[in-house]
């Protein structure tokens, strides 16, 4: 039994194609950043790979809990976030403590190679 069925794109084709390159750069982006790191403890701190890949799939699991839990927060309207929007405000407010978390993923106690 053979069935046509019509796919009509409910978006233009630069639509989506831009939203391939913002996903192309931050997969490309989070892809440097993992051989980075995987590079820094192993070379530089030679702490085997297995504890590295346990440490990541620690956090896989964490935000397995994590990020919905934070959509679910993001999506609630709150008074503060009623004059920049439910998701640009929580951004705002996230950039400096992630700026910092991602310093202290390369300080590491007792090894001063600044």
């Amino acid at each position: 039994m053979t069935t046509n069925i019509e796919h009509k794109m409910k978006h233009r084709f630069g639509t989506h194609l831009s939203y391939s390159f913002g996903s192309f750069f931050d997969d490309f982006i989070m892809t440097a950043f993992s051989i980075r790191v995987y590079h820094f403890y192993e070379t530089e701190l030679l702490l085997p790979g297995v504890f590295v890949s346990v440490a990541i799939a620690i956090y896989g699991a964490w935000n397995m809990f994590n990020d919905p839990l934070a959509g679910y927060i993001s999506d609630k309207e709150f008074k503060f976030t009623r004059k920049l929007g439910k998701r640009f405000t929580w951004f705002i407010l996230n950039s400096f403590p992630t700026a910092i978390i991602y310093l202290l993923i390369f300080l590491v106690p007792g090894n001063n190679t600044w």
